[in-house]
């Protein structure tokens, strides 16, 4: 069954400036208040760039004062303009992207619960479906990961909440006391083909899926205690990672436990091109060894970044730990179709990867992202430059054909980038563009307050004028609706640097109050008109 969708549309334009070289492009998004970083960014067949991720929000309808809390949906242009922006009243989004069928595929709580919902690359919403009820106010289960399969299938990871779900006519069955993580498969109708999950354990609500073109399903996350899967069984005394690996038809082939005693988490994971290797970032509290390659704890009760490679038959292959004497939060991954293996994470003050020490401003995190060889050895490392009292985390990351690496993260304070500073009183989204071969640039955000916008004159008759001043060339939108909340005009337009106006005309029928709102990039400003003959 299809289901509407709300969405809440901002448009804004952002202004390129030159400079440097190893950043494309950075923005920052500041009328976001983050509630989580970004989930990992897609790229389509020519470049455009799509993000999202959950958060509340400025500027909210007058009519809806109560409802903060959303995600967003972004689309932007190989060379960072923005294409559109939405805001949704769902939230808890994760995202896929479809190439083969030039759709993108998001999951999100809605006011029946998680539905899954597809989009066209114009943000046009194809098809959506409720697949987990509530229990109340609380879902009966969490979708964490979306992935893609080479033949248009989609794979959905959750973890139970209730005992007892069902989805597409499957029964899943949760233990007592327990939480379990379920897999789906649906085809490119829309159709459940398998449903599939671990038997025993307590499965953190972080995990994660990925899939190869020939239809093999990875799950990454994290348990405590114990965890089975079909004939495979793992135990751990705290917290540990996992990685287990089924086959197109849902059947488990293995499972690998990741950690010791201690705290070791998994954060992302990704597939080589050919599906021959499985990369994985996470984090460990102290040292422990797989198989035979030891993870190395250099701080003193902290904790640092491990990466692993593990062979899609379940054999570990290389243990890499990155970090000093401060904790390192990881990010995510991501490997090319030319095995170029990118990953983000955040560190305080100093790290050490292959053996090379990096420093930084900040007391809290600076992100960064880095590139490796198979092996798991440093090629480069680019910081955001986070200022003394900037607290930033990194996000997902993903790369196109043509070596542009996008990753995405959260901050407040001050990111310079290079020398071109993103500013964020709040907590924000970047999304920043690299290029392995080329130069780059960076986006100028355009701004707008309430003491540069005004209509004139008040009260009206129905023809008045909207004037307002920008710092920077941009397109605005303008909204007029009355006091019900009904929309009378709408209207985009390019305006200039400095002063600018609009000449409005509401229909003879427009009498009494009216609210004029002037969005740009993202942030709302509105002013109060009165209508009368």
């Amino acid at each position: 069954m299809k289901n509407s969708c709300l969405f809440l549309s901002i448009a804004f334009l952002l202004v390129k400036t030159s400079f440097g070289q190893n950043f494309a492009w950075t923005v920052a998004d500041n009328y976001l208040n983050l509630a989580t970083s970004p989930v990992d960014p897609v790229i389509d067949q020519e470049g455009n760039i799509y993000v999202a991720g959950q958060c509340s929000y400025d500027g909210r309808d007058p009519n809806q004062p109560d409802t903060t809390r959303g995600f967003f949906f972004n689309k932007y242009s190989p060379q960072g303009d923005i294409i559109w922006s939405k805001l949704s009243l769902d939230y808890d989004p994760r995202i896929a992207i479809n190439r083969n069928l030039n759709e993108i595929v998001i999951s999100s709580i809605g006011k029946d619960g998680y539905d899954i919902s597809k989009y066209d690359y114009d943000g046009n919403l194809k098809y959506r479906e409720n697949i987990i009820g509530l229990n109340g106010t609380v879902p009966r289960g969490y979708i964490r990961g979306l992935s893609i399969d080479g033949e248009n299938n989609c794979f959905l990871v959750g973890v139970l909440i209730e005992e007892t779900i069902n989805i597409g006519g499957f029964t899943i069955n949760n233990g007592i006391n327990e939480s379990h993580f379920f897999v789906v498969k649906f085809n490119d109708e829309n159709k459940v083909q398998w449903v599939q999950k671990s038997n025993s354990g307590h499965v953190h609500t972080h995990t994660g899926i990925r899939t190869d073109k020939s239809g093999n399903a990875y799950v990454y996350g994290n348990f405590i205690g114990n965890i089975t899967v079909g004939e495979f069984a793992e135990k751990s005394e705290n917290s540990n990672g996992f990685l287990a690996k089924l086959d197109g038809n849902g059947t488990f082939k293995w499972l690998i436990n990741i950690g010791a005693k201690s705290q070791d988490l998994v954060s992302s994971a990704t597939l080589n091109h050919d599906g021959s290797s499985i990369y994985i970032i996470g984090f460990h509290s102290n040292t422990f060894m797989l198989d035979s390659f030891v993870a190395e704890v250099r701080g003193q009760n902290e904790g640092n970044v491990f990466l692993c490679k593990i062979s899609n038959g379940g054999k570990i292959e290389n243990v890499k730990s990155i970090g000093a004497s401060n904790l390192d939060v990881p990010g995510g991954i991501f490997c090319t179709s030319d095995s170029d293996i990118y990953f983000t994470a955040g560190f305080r003050q100093s790290t050490v990867i292959s053996g090379s020490t990096f420093s930084s401003n900040s007391i809290l995190f600076e992100p960064y992202l880095a590139k490796l060889d198979q092996a798991l050895n440093l090629k480069w490392l680019t910081k955001t430059g986070a200022s003394t009292s900037t607290e930033a985390y990194a996000g997902g990351v993903t790369a196109d054909e043509n070596s542009n690496i996008v990753f995405t993260g959260q901050f407040i304070g001050a990111l310079d980038f290079a020398g071109q500073p993103q500013k964020a009183n709040t907590r924000s989204m970047y999304v920043a563009k690299v290029n392995d071969k080329e130069g780059f640039y960076v986006r100028e955000m355009s701004t707008i307050n309430e003491h540069d916008f005004a209509i004139y004159p008040v009260p009206s008759t129905g023809d008045f004028q909207v004037r307002y001043r920008l710092n920077n060339p941009s397109r605005i939108d303008i909204q007029v609706k009355d006091e019900s909340g009904k929309s009378i005009k709408n209207l985009s337009k390019e305006s200039i640097k400095g002063e600018n106006v609009v000449d409005l005309h509401l229909p003879n029928n427009c009498l009494g109050v009216h609210y004029v709102t002037l969005i740009i990039e993202g942030k709302k400003v509105a002013k109060k008109q009165l209508i009368k003959k």
